[in-house]
């Protein structure tokens, strides 16, 4: 998402829903939020991570999480998710699964005239990025990349 206003900082709340098969204590979910050292696609060189909301439970079900973040003005946002599936066995040897990752109250998240919509281009740049040079796979310390790429895609904002 990106806020559109030239100079000030809006506080963001965003709402998801997702599914979870606990196990021991180890499944569940989150949702996070990145956002670069600049307002520029080109010259991002870090993106800042941070936890908006984490799920982890002692039963199999879909649940609700949100988080609020400060976005600064014409700044880009990425805002994911990431959980477990939820799956149980029914008769017959029927197992069976669900998977939810969804967002929801989206007009909340982006209300009427406050500036803020999705970015598309970053949104594209996302989806089509392949660095198949980066072998730093545990880390997110190439994701200014995707900010870059919308540059070289789309040009600079």
């Amino acid at each position: 998402m990106k806020f559109y206003h030239p100079t000030s900082s809006i506080n963001v709340s965003v709402w998801a829903l997702q599914s979870s098969y606990w196990c021991s204590g180890y499944d569940g979910g989150g949702m996070q939020v990145g956002i670069p050292n600049t307002n520029k696609y080109s010259t991002a060189t870090t993106v800042n991570w941070t936890n908006l909301a984490t799920y982890t439970g002692s039963t199999n079900s879909n649940y609700g999480i949100s988080g609020t973040f400060t976005l600064p003005a014409q700044t880009t946002a990425a805002v994911l998710m990431c959980n477990t599936f939820y799956y149980w066995t029914s008769g017959y040897n029927t197992y069976l699964w669900d998977e939810n990752t969804s967002y929801y109250n989206m007009q909340g998240t982006f209300p009427p005239n406050y500036w803020i919509g999705p970015d598309m281009r970053m949104t594209m740049a996302a989806w089509t990025y392949d660095d198949i040079t980066n072998n730093n796979y545990t880390s997110t310390i190439d994701s200014y990349s995707v900010w870059n790429r919308a540059a070289t895609l789309y040009g600079d904002r």
